[in-house]
This record gives C-alpha cells, structure tokens and sequence, in this order.
C-alpha cells in the first residue's frame, strides 16, 4: 500500500508472483470527502483480515478493512491537532488480541488508541503521551511481537532530535530518552525482534540504537 499527496491510499497487488508487476487493485479516500495529503500508511498484523491505516495533514486517521470483498473506510476525526504524522499497529500475539494503534503528530503527541467492538469506534486508550517538547512527533513504531514487551513498547521520534522509547505498565507509560541528536529525527524503526532502533534524522544519515546493559 502506498500514501499519496493527492489524498488517497492505493492497494497494490503482485499477482504474477514475480518481483516487478504489481497492480493497483483498490484506492481508499476519506468517507468525508477530505483530500487532505496522506502523510504515512501501515498495514495491521492481524491474521483474520485485512486492514490499513493512514495518518492525515488534516489531523485525521484514515482507517481501511476488507470485509466480504470490499473496503470499509472509516476515521478517527481530529486525532492530531494540525497534522497527524505517523500511525503504528500494535502487534498481535493472539487470536484474541485486543486491536490497538498509535499514531503521532504536530501536536507534539503520541497517542494510542484502542478498538471498541460494542461501539464500532477507535478511542484513545489513556492520556496523549508527550515527550518532544510540544514540537512535531515525524514518527512512531510499535516494537513487533519478537521483542521482549513488544505488546506495550513503542519509540517515537521527532523534529527536537529526542529519539523516545513508552513502555507501559499497568494502565501508565513511561519514557526514555535513546537519543538526543541535536538535529531533527524523521523517522524511528525497529528491527525484527525489537533490539535495534534505526533513526534517519535531516542530514541524511541512518543511526541505529541497541539496549546494552548496564
């Protein structure tokens, strides 16, 4: 899937099976009629359906399912003030799973959000998460189920050069500061099993990050 300026989400498929043909299958907009550009979209790791999401300029989360063949949009209006940025899933580690997301933006935030089956919504599970300093939060990434907490760890990074890892305990996160890079950070990943964090930040440079202990 790929995210557009031109305010929509297209689906590709490969359906030769080779490394270069891919089509366009399907193209999400906002059932509101936005525009708005799509800043980042990710794909759900959920086994039993296919699922997307997108994140905004106009502050809102573009949520996208295929349910009986087609696709059913809906959003999360005003997630972000200004802008949302980024948007996450968090990793399923069973059949059961509760389905959560985290999503960032120029509001200077992180938030998580939570599915509410008996409401057909998404709300945000607890307080919105700051740790940049108000400024813009460019990124955020759920740790995959490999790594240790990967349920409840995610690293969020941002235009003050503070590269954040949340963990959550309980119903409260917690922060820690992985980096100061003293230049902007525009996007935080982590590797398969969660052990290293790789940091593009303005000058066109990857950093990557590994817990050591103490």
């Amino acid at each position: 899937a790929s995210a557009s300026f031109d305010g929509s989400i297209i689906i590709w498929e490969n359906r030769n099976g080779d490394s270069v043909t891919w089509q366009q299958v399907h193209q999400v907009f906002s059932p509101n009629g936005s525009r708005s550009p799509v800043n980042s979209v990710a794909w759900a790791p959920y086994s039993d359906s296919k699922m997307l999401a997108g994140a905004c300029a106009d502050g809102s989360i573009l949520i996208a399912e295929l349910q009986n063949g087609s696709w059913q949009v809906s959003t999360i209006s005003n997630a972000h003030d200004v802008g949302a940025m980024d948007v996450t899933f968090a990793p399923q580690v069973g059949m059961g799973t509760m389905r959560r997301l985290a999503t960032c933006g120029c509001d200077g935030t992180v938030k998580v959000w939570t599915y509410d089956a008996g409401r057909g919504a998404w709300v945000q599970d607890g307080a919105s998460l700051a740790g940049h300093g108000g400024d813009w939060v460019r990124s955020c990434d759920w740790a995959p189920a490999a790594g240790l907490c990967s349920t409840s760890t995610i690293v969020s990074a941002g235009q003050d050069g503070r590269v954040v890892v949340w963990k959550q305990m309980g119903r409260e996160w917690t922060q820690s500061v992985v980096a100061d890079m003293g230049k902007a950070a525009f996007s935080a990943r982590w590797n398969g099993n969660a052990s290293i964090i790789a940091v593009t930040s303005e000058d066109q440079q990857v950093a990557l990050y590994k817990e050591v202990g103490e």
